[in-house]
């Protein structure tokens, strides 16, 4: 029992300590929840949820929260939680398919609508992006107001920014069409690849191996590149993340 408590404890000087966890400052103009729609150890393991939260995180004027879906209580539960469940969006991270039904269940849970058709313009508005959607955005319009394709370093926070005002100026369908970005039935926001960003940056995994809660538990998180050159016609990685980008040693080091 003392082990357990002392566990416990760990983990949360650990949270209070680490810069994935520090409470914001000051009110923002935009209120986001974050989600990742499987376990705290798959967030945790994940470069690319990790990377989108410090985006919306250092962006001044952007108020982010995040939180993962417990399956087997069916709940979400929220690591930060300051925007008193006033959102002004919703975004899910889903690098595979398989997950679009615990986003559902997500939706459910925060009484927001699931179909997108059927939603009303007092919901926040409902993103989803990562692998699964960069590689069919069909399947997530059924559910999203908005399929983001494509990397998420340069450009995701602006995104943000410009729909939430976009969808509280006028209707989900009036949305201004920009580049990397699906808008279901709108042919005038075909999707489209961001450009990549052009160096990669792993500093912020520093710290993000939790021990005690991360998939990989005796192990640390560094990217050492993006993309795959062999292009094999089953596997994504070689199409999805292009052009592929490889660091130095020394890079990787530093």
């Amino acid at each position: 029992m003392k082990d357990e408590v002392k566990k416990e404890n760990s983990v949360t000087r650990s949270r209070k300590n680490n810069s994935r966890f520090r409470v914001q400052s000051s009110k923002k103009k935009v209120d986001v929840l974050l989600l990742y729609p499987d376990t705290l150890e798959a967030a945790l393991g994940s470069p690319g949820f990790r990377l989108v939260y410090r985006t919306l995180f250092e962006a001044d004027d952007i108020s982010v929260d995040w939180g993962w879906y417990d399956r087997k209580n069916e709940r979400i539960v929220y690591e930060s939680r300051r925007c008193n469940g006033r959102y002004d969006c919703i975004a899910f991270s889903v690098p595979y398919e398989l997950l679009y039904f615990d986003v559902i269940r997500c939706l459910l849970i925060l009484n927001i609508e699931p179909e997108r058709n059927k939603r009303k313009q007092k919901y926040p508005l409902v993103i989803a992006g990562g692998a699964a959607p960069t590689i069919n955005n069909e399947v997530a319009g059924t559910f999203a107001d908005i399929v983001y394709i494509g990397e998420a370093e340069q450009y995701f926070a602006d995104t943000v920014r410009q729909l939430v005002s976009d969808k509280n100026a006028g209707a989900a369908k009036q949305l201004t069409p920009m580049s990397g970005i699906n808008i279901p039935d709108e042919k005038s926001a075909a999707p489209r690849f961001i450009c990549p960003t052009e160096r990669i940056d792993s500093s912020f995994l520093f710290g993000f191996d939790d021990p005690l809660h991360c998939t990989f538990k005796d192990a640390g998180l560094v990217e050492v590149g993006r993309g795959c050159s062999r292009g094999c016609r089953f596997c994504a990685a070689g199409r999805i993340y292009l052009p592929v980008r490889h660091r130095s040693v020394e890079d990787i080091l530093s």
